[in-house]
Formats: C-alpha cells, structure tokens, sequence
C-alpha cells in the first residue's frame, strides 16, 4: 500500500482504553462539535469519571437489533468509533449533564474490559486517515466539488449556507470530509460507513455520491409538488 498515514498529534501510537458512549441512531465524527444530553445512570458516572480523568469517550453506533440487549453491556455496536474529548460540561440540578463533545480521531474496538463500573470501556486503536500516493482524484477539486454539492443540497432544503468556506478549504482532504458529512442529514448507516473508511480519497467518493443523492431526492420532492396548490373544496 503506497501512500501516507495523517499522523494528527492526537493520536496514540498503542491502544488505549476509552469509555464507550453506544448511541442508536448518532455516528460522532471527527473535527466536529456533537452536543449531549446525559441522563442514564451508567452514564452520569461515564461522565463524571471522564470528567476527572482525561475527559476523554468514544461515541460507538449501535447495531440493528440494539433494543433488546440495551440496558446490558454486551449490545452490540460497530467496529469504528470516534474519540473525542469532553469540551464542555454542565450538570444540571437533577444530576444529568449538558455536554459538547468534540471528536478527534477514529479508532478500531479492539476489546473490551471486563470490570465492575456500570458502564463500558473499550481498548481502541487509532486509526490515522490515509492517502493514496497516486490518487485518482485530483483532492483540491475534490473538496471544491463537496463545497459546491453541499451548497446545492442548502439551497433545496431553503437553508442558509452557513459554513466558513474560506476554513474548510484549508483543511486536508480528510477532516472536510468529515465536518461536511456532520452537516448533512444522511442516515447512520451512511455515517458509520464514511466514520469507518480510513481511506480519504475513497471516504470523499462516498459522501460526494451520498450528497448527490440528497440534492436528487429534495428535487424530486419539489418537483411531485402542485404550484399553484389546488384550492380547497371546503
């Protein structure tokens, strides 16, 4: 495999041990902000623990079948999750907590330990993004074509374009890909797949082709609807 691994200063060179944070239907990314609501027990002692240690979870997408099995710590959750720190934190009189958790990097479950705490800890080895030494997209064109496919998809869902476009041009091809796959309403199912591709160039093909498929859908929303609408018969 010819290319180079995105060695973010973040990252561990062995693995670590992480608290686990399954969610049903929230894939944590990279780069990005995620506000949390903290109410379960087991997690409020997640929370607090984190907080007096290095503030640090991992946000893990539960599997398809995660209900029957949730209150236990054996549902099962995908392979990849995202590591992040605890960058804001306010608990609240009834004892659940308000948080921003910010993610840094990917990381590959790799076990889990067995203790006594009520929630779950996972031995998690970072993944670093990689890129191919000889791409077959050209990368600054690549990002320009994200930006573009996400502006259409705003403009059909009549929202502002809100993104600081100067920033994200900056940013190497990895961590835009994963800010702007934040942004858009894509399925878990598309998320967890783009979380788990560690290869940038192939990650940005799949969120371009998932966004372009988000811009077709919205047209084809206005295009079923009457204008002017019929009137009433009442």
């Amino acid at each position: 495999m010819n290319g180079r691994f995105d060695a973010d200063s973040s990252l561990a060179a062995e693995s670590v041990n992480v608290p686990l944070f399954p969610l049903p239907n929230v894939v944590g990314f990279p780069h990005t902000l995620l506000p949390l609501h903290i109410f379960e027990e087991r997690y409020r002692h997640m929370t607090a623990d984190a907080l007096a240690d290095q503030r640090s979870i991992a946000i893990a997408l539960l599997r398809p079948g995660w209900q029957k099995t949730y209150e236990s710590k054996t549902a099962a959750i995908h392979d990849v999750v995202c590591v992040g720190r605890i960058v804001s934190d306010v608990k609240l009189d009834d004892g659940t907590y308000n948080l921003i958790f910010h993610g840094h990097y990917r990381a590959a479950v790799e076990s889990e330990l067995e203790d006594q705490r009520l929630y779950r800890t996972g031995v998690l080895r970072p993944i670093a993004d990689y890129y191919p030494t000889e791409p077959d997209i050209d990368r600054d064109h690549r990002r320009w074509e994200l930006l573009a496919s996400i502006q259409q998809l705003y403009s059909e869902m009549n929202l502002d374009y809100g993104f600081n476009q100067a920033g994200i041009k900056k940013m190497e091809l990895g961590p835009c890909c994963d800010v702007l796959a934040s942004a858009v309403p894509i399925s878990r199912t598309v998320g967890q797949q783009l979380l788990e591709e560690a290869n940038v160039d192939l990650r940005s093909d799949q969120l371009l082709t998932a966004i372009r498929q988000l811009v077709r859908n919205k047209k084809q929303q206005h295009q079923g609807q009457e204008y002017p609408p019929n009137f009433s018969d009442n």
